[in-house]
């Protein structure tokens, strides 16, 4: 596949168009798809990725020693365990995202002044045997 091709079927894939962040290296093979990294002190960060995962693995192993990078941070948008269970990572945290309201003063309408209304009807908990826990009404965190 070309790189056009890639990158069409990663957009159909996701739903949204490709933007890599700032600065980002992007590598390309043919047979293997793309990927794309950028050093963060002795962090390799790894943005979008997608074809051979084996390949793109190894590859940012290599990149991360040849930088004397101790470790490799991603997010995903796809469920983590395949890459726990394949590749060795772990779970280190959450990406959290939220709309920018259009018109001021939205956000504390929602949430109240204190943001508690919202957060004590809908609460996550941790991950608990791969499934997310969610209680509503207790403001407990999911415990």
């Amino acid at each position: 596949m070309t790189k056009k091709d890639w990158l069409q079927s990663y957009e159909t894939k996701l739903g949204h168009k490709f933007n890599p962040f700032p600065d980002s290296n992007f590598e390309f093979e043919s047979g293997k798809g793309f990927c794309i990294w950028k050093q963060d002190g002795n962090i390799l960060m790894a943005g979008d990725v997608t074809g051979d995962g084996r390949y793109w693995d190894n590859f940012l192993q290599e990149k991360a020693r040849e930088l004397g990078c101790k470790k490799i941070k991603f997010g995903t948008y796809r469920k983590p365990f395949g890459f726990i269970r394949k590749y060795g990572y772990h779970i280190v945290g959450f990406i959290m995202e939220k709309e920018v309201y259009l018109i001021s003063g939205v956000s504390d309408f929602l949430l109240g002044s204190s943001g508690s209304s919202l957060r004590n009807m809908i609460t996550c908990g941790p991950y608990l045997h791969g499934e997310q826990k969610f209680r509503v009404g207790t403001g407990q965190g999911g415990r």
